[in-house]
């Protein structure tokens, strides 16, 4: 019962941070991302942490696809310099930020890791 409860209010979270980010209105806002949209690796790795690939659509969406074969989907935004990605997984809600570099190559996690776009 409490295992149903847990769901039931992560899947109230996960539906409340997708409305909220696609709310996206204001400046800063990047509706037009189709540089973001592709394949991206995990190219760099100083923690040496499980390399991951990052998978982002046209319509808001991305799929974090595991080494171990699980997909993790989410939702994304792009606002100025930084790259926003709510997750969600089967225990919790996941918030990660990049730092986009300025030439939209690299995608900068706060450790100092950085995924490039596929070619």
């Amino acid at each position: 019962m409490c295992k149903t409860i847990d769901r039931v209010i992560a899947c109230s979270i996960v539906c409340l941070m997708v409305v909220a980010m696609s709310a996206c209105s204001g400046m800063g806002c990047d509706n037009d991302a189709v540089w973001l949209h592709g394949t991206w690796e995990l190219t760099h790795n100083p923690d040496k942490d499980d390399s991951d690939i990052l998978v982002f659509k046209d319509d808001g969406t991305v799929t974090v696809k595991t080494e171990d074969g699980r997909e993790i989907p989410g939702k994304y935004l792009v606002d100025d310099n930084r790259l926003k990605m709510t997750l969600a997984t089967a225990r919790n809600v996941i918030d990660v930020e990049f730092t986009i570099s300025q030439d939209k190559t690299k995608l900068l996690y706060q450790n100092g890791a950085f995924y490039t776009k596929r070619r």
